[in-house]
């Protein structure tokens, strides 16, 4: 696992049972065949999910968690795992049952991510899901996406994100770089970017909404 995933305190110890019951109702806003052969994953808990075929990793689900602290604006190698979750975990397929690929929805953004399987089994792991929101959420913004954003209001919010996003970076050279690039999809969450789970849609057990805070 290439990068250093740092642990903290605070945040709930992992449920002793291997599967916990998880009573919150699907998301209103918004079958692939898993892939053959005996999946040996981890025996952290998948939380089952009302109306759903599929149950999500226990740690990418939104409560009672989530148990990894992650801010999406920076690399995936900067999450932070809690102190009960050992690192094999991001190695774990995202669900049970596995599956090659997902969608998630944020309601903040108008895209959606698309997660595939980027090894052998081929199913989702835990961080294939962060890796495909990184790199979804760096994209570039047009003029036109920009300029499709309500109001002057809303406007001026993702704009001011954008700059406390690249004023943050202590390197000119980088600072520069960043800020040339112009306004990402990540500053349309504007304040709320640290990773608050997925959580079920009526759209199929393959689709997930992604909750930021």
């Amino acid at each position: 696992m290439p990068g250093k995933h740092v642990r903290f305190q605070g945040i709930p110890p992992t449920p002793p049972s291997l599967y916990s019951s998880n009573s919150s109702l699907p998301s209103t806003d918004g079958p692939i065949t898993p892939p053959s052969g005996r999946y040996m994953g981890s025996p952290h808990a998948y939380s089952p999910l009302p109306k759903a075929a599929s149950r999500i990793h226990s740690a990418l689900r939104a409560a009672p968690g989530p148990y990894i602290r992650y801010d999406l604006s920076l690399p995936p190698t900067t999450l932070q795992l809690a102190p009960s979750m050992p690192s094999h975990v991001l190695r774990d397929a995202a669900t049970e049952p596995p599956l090659p690929v997902m969608t998630i929805t944020c309601r903040h953004v108008p895209w959606k991510i698309t997660v595939r399987a980027s090894g052998n089994p081929p199913y989702v792991t835990v961080m294939d899901v962060f890796d495909a929101i990184y790199s979804s959420l760096r994209l570039n913004v047009t003029e036109s996406e920009f300029g499709r954003i309500p109001t002057l209001d809303e406007q001026r919010r993702v704009d001011d994100a954008y700059r406390r996003r690249y004023k943050r970076i202590g390197d000119v050279k980088l600072y520069e770089l960043e800020k040339a690039k112009g306004v990402k999809r990540v500053d349309f969450l504007q304040a709320r970017t640290m990773f608050a789970g997925l959580t079920s849609t009526m759209a199929g057990p393959e689709v997930w909404e992604l909750n930021v805070s």
